[in-house]
């Protein structure tokens, strides 16, 4: 049974950042009001965009389908930070504004946050179809699942998308909103914070469509990265295997985002020292010598080979 409101205040509010997304932002709205669970709101933030995205809003707006609040771009974090204030909802989603959501996705993760009889259930995702841009092809990604699920997010920003998560106002404004330094990774780091404090659940349906471009730039945020593991240092010093991995990665994005072989060989090494059974970051460490080029065709071609084994659930 799906909790009952009064009819004034949503239930959910449905925050959705947005910049220069002109083109698809329609896309993800659609899929909001097409959802089968009804109390909700839609906020949308509109982070200064200077393509017409607010012309394509105007029948939104002037039908009051949506709330559309403008501001100068200061990113992501500040754009959500705007929605939560202005929400009036008892939960909170986010949507990206090129994504979308499949029409059973608020109702199934509402009705497992109210029946669940966990006290500190904190956070509810799902599992996501993953769609490439450039060619259209379509993956299922299943989400593995973890006994210790704050470790698991430690090991990196895996989530995929601020899309897939369903929480509670009073609990982001218990653990601290987006934190506005950022402007890659936000969303990695609120999670982070919540799950130190509350459980996760995982709604096991393929409930999202995360539009993913496979080009490297999705690897972006260096110093996001960097920042988010000198902010929960502490932690990471307890997991010596963690720390390993982050830097593996660091080095990674130096090599994809940057082209600095160099940089990326003394993280791998750093990696090494933090656990010298990474197999990875040796493989990683001999194959920067083939060059910064040859290195990011084989992460394209490594991550899609990976998302094509989770989709058949290996």
């Amino acid at each position: 049974m799906e909790k009952k409101s009064n009819n004034l205040r949503p239930i959910v509010s449905v925050i959705i950042p947005t910049y220069n997304r002109a083109k698809c932002i329609k896309r993800a709205i659609g899929s909001v009001l097409n959802q089968t669970y009804k109390n909700v709101e839609i906020i949308v933030v509109d982070d200064g965009s200077t393509d017409n995205t607010k012309e394509v809003l105007k029948t939104f707006i002037e039908s009051k389908k949506i709330k559309y609040f403008y501001q100068k771009n200061k990113g992501p974090s500040a754009a959500r930070n705007l929605g939560i204030k202005n929400s009036k909802g008892e939960y909170i989603a986010f949507l990206d504004s090129d994504d979308e959501w499949l029409p059973e996705k608020l109702g199934k993760q509402i009705r497992l946050f109210q029946n669940s009889k966990d006290k500190k259930l904190g956070f509810v995702g799902c599992n996501v179809i993953v769609v490439m841009e450039t060619t259209g092809d379509l993956f299922k990604y299943k989400f593995p699942r973890y006994k210790n699920f704050f470790e698991f997010l430690l090991s990196g920003p895996f989530m995929w998308t601020p899309s897939i998560i369903l929480t509670k106002k009073k609990i982001i404004e218990a653990v601290g909103l987006f934190d506005e330094n950022l402007r890659f990774y936000e969303d990695w780091d609120i999670w982070i914070r919540i799950a130190r404090k509350y459980n996760f659940d995982l709604i096991s349906d393929y409930l999202i469509k995360y539009y993913l471009d496979l080009e490297p730039s999705w690897l972006v945020g260096l110093e996001s990265t960097d920042y988010v593991i000198q902010k929960f240092q502490q932690y990471y010093q307890k997991f010596p295997k963690l720390y390993s991995i982050f830097f593996r990665l660091l080095g990674s994005l130096y090599i994809i985002h940057k082209g600095d072989v160099r940089k990326g060989r003394k993280l791998f090494l750093e990696s090494m020292k933090y656990n010298r059974f990474n197999i990875r970051s040796y493989f990683y460490f001999l194959l920067s010598f083939l060059g910064s080029d040859f290195y990011r065709k084989i992460s394209r071609f490594t991550l899609k080979y990976k998302l094509i084994l989770r989709s058949q659930g290996r």
